[in-house]
């Protein structure tokens, strides 16, 4: 009754407020948590003043694993302790719009969620809850140093999946391996609407602690799809005795031919090449004296990026000696010097 009470004087203050220069802005949370055997249960109701419910319920359990057959040798005498049992967590959750607080162009339409989280498996799924709902499922799974994973959005409207992501890693103490696959749409063979995607590879070294290197290819599959898809040409028909019927096939076969030349003629991947540095506590601290100096607390880490078209990026990312944590970012074209530098600044606190 008294989280109630706490929304209505929410919604009365953001309607006094409409007139000054802006709204005032604001959130409620409250929590709950109940043991039980198998494990605790924990419920969170989160509402803003933007006209949004959020509330979720997880529950972390525990799974037994076996214990081992004993050996020959260890037969007769007193039974081992069974090993630390693998803990796993489920979080059902849903997001509504509240009318009271949401404007009517903000207001969505409700979406629910379920969440695995494993040992080795991650798995998160939402729904949006109407006629025509989106789906979205994506899942993780890895072991050893082998990881793989992949995500997809479904439209019920428009029957497609809109959006896919697969991508598998290996890693080990100094290298770093990963292949990405992005596309949007689905292609099948005949289809009028061909999706397309994008593929990544990316390879990182270690040379010591804080100094890496990376290597970036990324190609277009749209081309590589649609001629890979391309319909079959139409059986040849028996010509009239002058080659009508050749060049009847031959101009069927001109469809799969126009897609696999395209693919051909696209356009090459492109490559960067890119380090990063850590910069130490010591030198991250500034050299200056005075309150306002440094700030280097956790160590700053540098990333400059060099591209095939002749794009440079950096990057320089530290967090503050108060807690906060800010980020600087530059890209320069060095094709068109007459292009303006692209700069940034973001703060987290």
């Amino acid at each position: 009754m008294v989280v109630v009470v706490v929304v209505v004087v929410v919604v009365v203050i953001r309607r006094c407020c409409r007139g000054s220069s802006g709204p005032l802005a604001g959130q409620l949370l409250a929590s709950f948590t109940s043991p039980s055997r198998t494990g605790p249960f924990m419920a969170d109701l989160l509402v803003t003043t933007g006209g949004v419910a959020e509330a979720t319920v997880s529950h972390t359990f525990t799974v037994p694993v076996p214990a081992p057959a004993p050996a020959a040798a260890d037969r007769g005498s007193e039974p081992t302790a069974p090993p630390g049992s693998q803990a796993g967590k489920l979080v059902l959750g849903g997001v509504a719009s509240v009318p009271a607080l949401a404007e009517k162009s903000k207001v969505w339409p409700p979406k629910v969620t379920l969440d695995y989280v494993g040992n080795y498996l991650h798995i998160k799924t939402s729904s949006s809850l109407g006629p025509k709902p989106l789906i979205s499922a994506a899942a993780v799974g890895g072991t050893g140093r082998v990881d793989v994973g992949g995500e997809a959005a479904y439209s019920s409207s428009a029957l497609r999946v809109t959006s896919w992501t697969a991508a598998a890693a290996w890693h080990d103490e100094r290298q770093h391996v990963e292949l990405q696959l992005r596309g949007s749409g689905v292609v099948g063979v005949g289809s009028s609407s061909n999706g397309g995607g994008k593929a990544t590879l990316l390879y990182g070294y270690s040379l010591k602690p804080g100094v890496a290197l990376g290597l970036e290819a990324v190609a277009d599959l749209k081309p590589a799809m649609e001629a890979f898809f391309a319909p079959p040409p139409p059986p040849a028909t028996a010509g009239d005795g002058n080659g009508g019927g050749a060049s009847g096939g031959g101009g069927g076969k001109s469809g799969a031919g126009t897609a696999r030349a395209a693919a051909a003629a696209a356009a090459p991947p492109a490559f960067a090449i890119g380090a990063s540095f850590k910069v130490p506590k010591k030198a991250a601290a500034g050299t200056g004296t005075g309150r306002g100096s440094g700030g280097g607390g956790g160590g700053g880490v540098v990333k400059v990026k060099i591209s095939s078209r002749g794009v440079v990026s950096l990057l320089y990312r530290d967090t503050l000696a108060a807690g906060p944590r800010v980020t600087f970012t530059a890209e320069v074209d060095g094709l068109n010097p007459g292009t303006r530098p692209r700069l940034g600044l973001q703060l987290e606190v």
